[in-house]
């Protein structure tokens, strides 16, 4: 399996669909069914959300055959611009049904420029390389902002899957994601003048700028920037607790 890039590699936030092409080969005698998933991140690690139903595949693969799956995935205006990644998968099933990856998982870079600006092609866009360790995975992630198009409030199940040299492994975990008034930057369950300290400490700052100050949270108005409309949302909502 490979993810493919083609002539472009970087792409205008709200403006354009990004896009990659995998292909996926069966090297063996026999028929395979196969679950193809494309997960997106940008620059802050933060999964840019594309229903299950069109960022998969599940297809059955004839002996020494070969499929492409050519995903498009919608960057928001809350997507940070700068680098981000694709990671491509192929399963024998989702993993909460006991599912396994035939193969280790491909990444491919690109990035995300604000709509009003470009960037041109560079040999730093290169597909990145699968580490092998024999040390744990440790897996981590973040939902986007609360606001537009933020994860719904509720229940939430984590499944893992890992199959090598005959042996599989398989993990899951459940979380909740509470509640929250926008506005809520140090989630104590209230809008009060430290959230307004949080968001003011870094106003002008940009998503993708590469300053550790950036704080994705703060963004409250997803837009990849903090500015007046931040802070217009925290003074709002000033004094709401929940």
């Amino acid at each position: 399996m490979r993810p493919e890039w083609h002539t472009k590699d970087t792409f205008k936030r709200e403006v354009e669909d990004a896009h990659v092409n995998i292909t996926v080969k069966n090297n063996d005698v026999v028929s395979h069914e196969v679950l193809i998933t494309v997960c997106t991140y940008d620059n802050d690690s933060s999964p840019i959300i594309k229903d299950a139903k069109t960022s998969s595949i599940r297809e059955t693969i004839p002996p020494n055959g070969t499929i492409q799956f050519k995903p498009l995935i919608p960057i928001y205006s809350w997507v940070s611009t700068g680098f981000a990644a694709f990671h491509a998968n192929v399963y024998t099933d989702w993993p909460k049904n006991g599912g396994y990856p035939y193969t280790a998982e491909k990444s491919a870079t690109f990035r995300i420029v604000p709509k009003s600006g470009g960037a041109s092609a560079s040999s730093e866009y290169q597909q990145s390389a699968t580490s092998e360790s024999d040390d744990p995975y440790n897996m981590t992630f973040r939902l986007p902002p609360s606001a537009v198009y933020g994860a719904p409030f509720g229940e939430y199940s984590i499944n893992v899957s890992a199959y090598a040299l005959g042996y599989r492994g398989h993990s899951s975990r459940t979380f909740s994601r509470e509640f929250q008034i926008d506005g809520d930057v140090n989630f104590d369950h209230g809008v009060g003048i430290l959230d307004l300290v949080l968001v003011t400490s870094i106003y002008g700052l940009q998503g993708g700028s590469g300053s550790h100050l950036w704080d994705p949270a703060r963004d409250v108005q997803p837009n990849g920037k903090i500015d007046i409309l931040d802070v217009v949302v925290i003074t709002s909502k000033y004094g709401q607790t929940y």
